[in-house]
């Protein structure tokens, strides 16, 4: 594979968010998780870890309003990450290789008992 020149990866780059506002993690077209941050991109990095997102979105919002406006787009999209905990590890679940949810349940030691 050829390597793109910087002109060509400057006309790829995009503006990273540096304001407070509401970020939006998408999958195949559904938002599935809503968040709020002082700096989003930063918080990004973490939800990497245990969500599965294709793709975000960012509305810039003055810092006094993230939580109200926040609480306003999870009414209205309802994402399955930010319902309760029962309900986002079966959407987790659901989106991951049988092997992996092996992995999981062989991870899982019952809470009255010691790790080796």
């Amino acid at each position: 594979m050829e390597t793109l020149g910087l002109q060509e990866i400057l006309a790829l780059a995009f503006k990273v968010p540096a304001q407070p506002g509401i970020y939006f993690l998408i999958r195949n077209g559904e938002v599935v998780y809503v968040g709020q941050s002082a700096i989003p991109m930063r918080r990004l990095g973490d939800h990497a870890r245990d969500k599965i997102f294709d793709s975000v979105a960012f509305v810039p919002c003055p810092l006094e309003d993230v939580k109200k406006v926040e609480r306003q787009y999870i009414k209205q999209f309802q994402p399955v990450y930010n319902g309760d905990e029962k309900r986002r590890f079966q959407i987790r679940a659901k989106d991951l290789p049988p092997s992996s949810l092996h992995r999981a349940a062989a991870s899982v030691r019952p809470a009255n008992k010691r790790p080796c």
